[in-house]
């Protein structure tokens, strides 16, 4: 996974430009009319690939998909590029089912996304985005809080290397000693952490420029990595209602958080 912080495109800025307008709903003619034209088309076609924009039902007016609600159809999509995969593979042994076949999905136009699928595949992935050199990592983790051990030193060392790291935990219970001697470990050597008793999404953001994002259905088996800088952001948006709904770990002590 290649860092590309500092490395935007004029395309990709106005794409985030024109879709946090959108969010906002601060659009109007004066707010582009000094965006060279092609870029501008260039940047709306960008939004409407990346399933970030798209026009309303009359055709008359173009609308930012919410950041979640993109997300949730991103990951839908690639779990039913697996399901056609699966199926393409057990035709190609069994032969064709009866019966009408189904719809065949693929990610044709989904530049810059690749899923990853394998229990190897994808700690080789993740293994891959803890060396990559990053100057950030934002990640929300489904799991909870690990025990002192091997991601304790990864943390440690990745902080070591000036990296920025923020961590959301699922927290419901009592912590227990050797979570909390990670804890202590890692926020001593910078990363902050923050817990909450259900984070609402997986994923890892690194240096605002890429995505990964686990297959909720198959938690290490499956996940997409997808490098573009307007995605990170679209995630970048998730992650931050979840930061901001979090309680920081010192505050939760030995007590568990109300579910």
């Amino acid at each position: 996974m290649q860092s590309s912080t500092g490395m935007v495109s004029e395309v990709e800025r106005v794409a985030i430009e024109i879709y946090e307008m959108l969010r906002c709903e601060r659009g109007d003619a004066a707010a582009v009319h000094d965006i060279n034209p092609a870029v501008l088309h260039s940047s709306w076609e960008l939004l409407q690939r990346l399933g970030l924009g798209e026009f309303d039902d009359d055709a008359q007016r173009c609308i930012a998909i919410e950041p979640e609600v993109a997300m949730a159809r991103l990951i839908r999509l690639c779990q039913q590029v697996l399901l056609t995969r699966e199926a393409d593979a057990a035709e190609a042994v069994w032969g064709a089912p009866a019966g009408l076949a189904p719809p065949r999905w693929t990610l044709d136009g989904h530049a810059g996304l690749r899923l990853v699928t394998g229990h190897q595949a994808v700690a080789a992935a993740l293994a891959d985005a803890y060396r990559a050199s990053a100057s950030s990592r934002f990640t929300v983790h489904g799991d909870s809080v690990p025990e002192w051990g091997r991601s304790t030193h990864a943390d440690v060392e990745m902080a070591g290397r000036g990296v920025d790291i923020r961590q959301v935990y699922r927290c419901r219970s009592a912590l227990s000693g050797r979570q909390r001697r990670h804890l202590q470990a890692v926020t001593e050597a910078g990363v902050q952490v923050r817990l909450d008793p259900c984070p609402p999404i997986d994923l890892i953001i690194i240096d605002d420029a890429s995505v990964i994002l686990p297959d909720p259905d198959r938690p290490g088996w499956a996940l997409a990595l997808i490098e573009s800088t307007v995605w990170a952001h679209a995630t970048r948006l998730v992650a931050d209602q979840c930061w901001d709904a979090a309680v920081d770990h010192a505050a939760v002590g030995t007590a568990s958080l109300p579910a």
